[in-house]
């Protein structure tokens, strides 16, 4: 509303709500301040970019607090750079809130970007629900098939999803050190220690099998190996994979071993898309 300021913009709903001034001011301020423009309540909306008056219209929302927050195809009128921004925005406020949000949208990749789960819907039917990775895998029919066709699964999957775990890869350390089985003539193995944590990427090109001491297989750790966490998206793991001689660690934040991730393992992983 242009004759408005962006204080009393964010404040209407609470007005019609019949909340006194002072109350509807502070919710309406402390909302502003949410989305980043706490400083721009005496402004008016002409004076604001689109992005900014986009996040207006969060705060008129959020100022209400409530439980859940329902947002019809909020951003599909806007460019793409704002409309990208305000999807961050959104994403930001969701993980500090911990709020339920319900977002109607038609274009699969914002709602793959911003959805922890999708409900496809045809002809007023919802079809399926699952998260973006669960449908991704199994469609419920030919229907969702096609809808996520050409799908960039890399924006999709994490490290973590394909990351798979060899016995014969690994050299672990469960109060002593065990042989490698190097049967398949692997040039690397992973040392693990008895929490399951990664130790190091060993080269075993002068690994004879035996049993050596711990500080022995230490000795040939790769210096700064590369690692990847397994909450990482894919598409943000290609050239890491690429270039890295060996298939790639993946850990949890709490340097836990997942597996690994070669360049045939992402390579069949992106065929399928």
């Amino acid at each position: 509303m242009p004759h408005m300021t962006v204080l009393e913009n964010a404040a209407f709903g609470l007005s019609v709500s019949g909340v006194g001034e002072q109350e509807r001011h502070a919710r309406a301020a402390d909302a502003l301040a949410q989305v980043g423009l706490g400083e721009h309540g005496a402004s008016y909306p002409h004076q604001l970019s689109g992005g900014m008056q986009q996040r207006v219209g969060l705060a008129r929302a959020l100022a209400n607090d409530p439980t859940i927050l329902l947002m019809d195809e909020a951003f599909s009128a806007l460019d793409p750079l704002i409309r990208h921004e305000m999807q961050g925005e959104l994403i930001r406020l969701q993980r500090e809130q911990e709020r339920t949000i319900i977002f109607i949208s038609h274009d699969l990749e914002e709602a793959i970007r911003i959805g922890d789960r999708i409900a496809i819907m045809e002809g007023g039917r919802v079809v399926q629900i699952g998260t973006p990775k669960e449908i991704l895998r199994n469609p419920a029919d030919d229907y969702v098939a096609t809808f996520f066709k050409g799908v960039d699964v890399s924006k999709v999957l994490k490290a973590g999803d394909i990351a798979e775990k060899h016995s014969d890869h690994l050299i672990t350390v469960n109060g002593n050190v065990h042989p490698f089985t190097n049967a398949a003539g692997t040039p690397y193995g992973y040392l693990i220690n008895e929490q399951g944590l990664l130790q190091g990427v060993i080269s075993t090109k002068d690994y004879d099998g035996r049993a050596p001491d711990l500080q022995t297989l230490l000795a040939l750790r790769i210096d700064d190996h590369h690692s990847i966490y397994n909450d990482t998206p894919l598409h943000e793991v290609l050239d890491t994979v690429a270039t890295t001689p060996y298939p790639i660690p993946v850990v949890g934040k709490d340097g836990l071993f997942h597996g690994t991730i070669s360049r045939s393992r992402l390579l069949q992983t992106l065929s399928h898309s």
